[in-house]
């Protein structure tokens, strides 16, 4: 499949011409600014900037701060089949497609910002995409709980049939433990609730997520193998102090 075919295929699944123009580039370059974009597709500057908000705001395109420079990049194929879960065939082809290129490899570490609840679930779906233990610390659930309270009992039972396991550091309040007692592949250990934080940290593979749950949330993820090793080591040794609470297999 060749990149203009690529681009039929992104329409056939509801992108607009300049989005699904962008969303091929982006996936033919990788990481790349909008001059960049608008010199490969053709499309005019403003336009690319205004494809771009519609991709970022499906959660399909994250901007990436690679040295010190800011660039746009593909979310992943996990953003790309939950977007168009109920056309599974034609993204699992497009996507195939382009695990076929070589676009070398990013410089580390790439910094992506994910603002609204869409964007947050591409971050979701981001940790089973890894298929490694997932480490969350300091939270009360804000998110599950709350905000993506309607998203969660879906991603949760997609990490179940993944076998995708959960190390969790909470605060220790009575909803919290209520509310994760009875989950699958999950260990929790709970910590004082005087230190609770609105920004939660999480870790999966070699990316580490800050959280800020508000009425429109944020989440910035940084991937860099060593920084990622570094709060793992913290995680162990928070969790060597912290309170056994849950131990479900």
């Amino acid at each position: 499949m060749q990149f203009q075919d690529g681009i039929a295929a992104l329409r056939k699944l509801g992108l607009g011409e300049p989005e699904a123009r962008i969303y091929a580039a982006l996936a033919e370059l990788g990481p790349s600014t909008a001059e960049r974009l608008a010199q490969f597709t053709g499309i005019h500057r403003r336009t690319v900037y205004d494809a771009v908000s519609l991709l970022s705001s499906n959660g399909l395109v994250a901007p990436a701060f690679l040295e010190g420079k800011k660039r746009f990049m593909t979310t992943g194929s996990a953003a790309l089949l939950s977007w168009v879960e109920e056309n599974k065939a034609l993204a699992q082809e497009f996507v195939a497609m382009q695990e076929k290129k070589k676009t070398g490899q990013l410089p580390k570490p790439v910094v992506r910002v994910f603002v609204g609840k869409q964007a947050l679930k591409t971050v979701w779906w981001e940790k089973l995409e890894e298929g490694k233990p997932i480490y969350w610390y300091a939270g009360a659930m804000q998110g599950a709980r709350g905000i993506m309270k309607d998203f969660y009992p879906i991603w949760r039972a997609r990490r179940v049939r993944k076998n995708v396991p959960v190390k969790m550091i909470f605060v220790d309040v009575p909803e919290v433990y209520d509310f994760i007692k009875d989950e699958r592949f999950f260990e929790g250990r709970s910590i004082p609730a005087e230190r609770y934080s609105d920004s939660p940290w999480w870790l999966y593979g070699d990316k580490m997520a800050i959280v800020f749950w508000r009425e429109e949330p944020l989440a910035i993820v940084i991937q860099d193998a060593e920084l990622a090793r570094t709060y793992r080591h913290f995680f162990e040794v928070a969790w060597k102090d912290a309170k056994p609470r849950v131990k479900n297999r």
